[in-house]
């Protein structure tokens, strides 16, 4: 792959990776421990009932699902230099945040009888399951597989009885 590439792109490359390694770090150590008391979820839930809106039009059947992050306090160094969305927030306040989203998930699904698949409270919040702070690895996908195919499979189980 870098053969291909002349040495003043490989500068480049290696200029840019250090750049981003750098601004990573320094959002690293100095967080931000905001709480989200006026987390304005608005139009995340207009966002979702219009969703749910054209799923009734269209005759399909809709499920949320929660999102799930390897947010945790106890994060070691290695899964910590792994995160970079909302990078200048310390893990709480990630935690915090997310969990304010996925409340409002759930309350959403509640409040039109649609099924929610609470994935954030099924999946390891670690390497296990995530490559980064949120994005899947090969495991973390074939887990999230197997949890929506346990849901189909009761839901299933329970239409034909």
């Amino acid at each position: 792959f870098f053969d291909q590439w002349s040495q003043k792109e490989i500068f480049k490359w290696k200029s840019n990776l250090k750049l981003t390694e750098a601004r990573q770090k320094e959002a690293h150590q100095t967080r931000i421990d905001r709480t989200w008391e006026n987390l304005d979820l608005s139009r995340f839930e207009n966002g979702v009932l219009e969703i749910y809106t054209i799923a009734k039009r269209e005759n399909a059947k809709l499920v949320l699902a929660t999102h799930p992050a390897i947010y945790r306090e106890d994060l070691t160094p290695e899964e910590d230099a792994l995160t970079w969305l909302m990078a200048g927030y310390t893990f709480r306040s990630r935690r915090e945040r997310l969990d304010k989203i996925n409340a409002k998930i759930r309350q959403i699904g509640e409040m039109l009888s649609v099924p929610v698949v609470d994935l954030d409270r099924m999946l390891p919040r670690s390497t296990e399951v995530f490559y980064d702070d949120c994005h899947f690895n090969d495991n973390g996908a074939a887990l999230v597989a197997e949890k929506f195919f346990e849901h189909f499979s009761k839901e299933a189980e329970l239409t034909e009885s």
